[in-house]
């Protein structure tokens, strides 16, 4: 179960920076809502944020839902093919990334 104060904390200061919670994943089924947002199963519980940089391209920013802030970045091209790929490999280098501190490595 996610602590919804945090959550709250967590979109409120991505908001303040123009960031727009697009997505979010959770490791369990749960009865959060997000505002029409997106709610994904996955191996991490994160915060997927979106803003549009000057060159057209598009910022996301998965945040894990924790209290140590941890977030990795992805920059893509909205529309292209890969944005779904790109948007994995982000995920998935999270999660192992997470898997590794767990362990102790």
């Amino acid at each position: 179960m996610i602590d919804r104060q945090l959550v709250e904390s967590i979109i409120s200061v991505y908001a303040k920076h123009g960031w727009e919670l697009r997505r979010v994943l959770l490791c369990e089924p749960s009865n959060e809502h997000f505002d029409g947002v997106e709610i994904s199963r996955g191996k991490i519980d994160g915060l997927w944020f979106a803003r549009d940089r000057t060159d057209g391209d598009t910022a996301w920013e998965l945040r894990h839902i924790s209290a140590a802030p941890f977030a990795l970045v992805a920059v893509v091209t909205e529309g292209a093919d890969d944005v779904e790929a790109a948007l994995a490999d982000v995920e998935s280098r999270m999660a192992e990334t997470l898997a590794k501190q767990h362990r102790g490595h």
